[in-house]
């Protein structure tokens, strides 16, 4: 981890970003960090989604717009990449089942989730969502 890099803080931004995007774009199914054995300094997020009519390259773009915002140049540097998983892969499916977190900061560690092994780990959304969950505008 960087020198005098607050962990606390940076979950907590990471925690309202998940958040905010939850309310302008929809639900999640998983949305979390997760850190691997080879690498202690950076953080992998892990984003699944069933937003209608939204492409993984769409989604890769907003969330990278929304991390230019939210985060300065040394905390958007300990993510070392985003990754789009769709909700009917068996991790997400096995994660989804093991762990039921909304809006809220889960930490796990040395977990295997489909034969994957994760170091550490903050889970911020994992949920099951049968439907697209897509925030709709209602006119008034």
């Amino acid at each position: 981890m960087l020198l005098n890099f607050d962990t606390k803080k940076f979950f907590s931004k990471v925690l309202e970003l998940e958040k905010l995007i939850s309310k302008e774009r929809g639900e999640f199914n998983l949305f979390a960090l997760f850190q691997r054995e080879e690498n202690k300094s950076e953080w992998d997020l892990v984003i699944s989604r069933n937003w209608p009519k939204t492409t993984d390259s769409e989604t890769l773009s907003y969330t990278i717009d929304k991390l230019k915002i939210f985060f300065d140049l040394e905390e958007r540097s300990v993510i070392s990449k985003i990754a789009i998983i769709e909700p009917t892969d068996p991790f997400v499916i096995n994660i989804n089942s093991a762990l039921e977190v909304k809006h809220s900061k889960l930490f796990i560690n040395r977990s295997a989730f489909n034969g994957i092994m994760i170091d550490n780990g903050v889970i911020f959304t994992s949920q099951t969502l049968t439907e697209p969950k897509a925030n709709k505008k209602v006119k008034v």
